[in-house]
């Protein structure tokens, strides 16, 4: 799915993407890497970057 960049908060250290449909949540640290996608609409989630 294509998002917009300017529907995303982009800093050093997390990426939030939001939707129509899903809430893209990305954490990046020296130790771990986080990546979390939430449907709003099947309430599912998923991890992926």
């Amino acid at each position: 799915m294509k998002r917009d960049l300017q529907d995303c908060n982009i800093n050093s250290f997390a990426v939030v993407c939001i939707s129509a449909v899903d809430v893209h949540i990305c954490i990046q640290s020296n130790t771990q890497h986080l990546c979390k996608t939430v449907n709003m609409v099947e309430g599912s989630t998923s991890d992926y970057c």
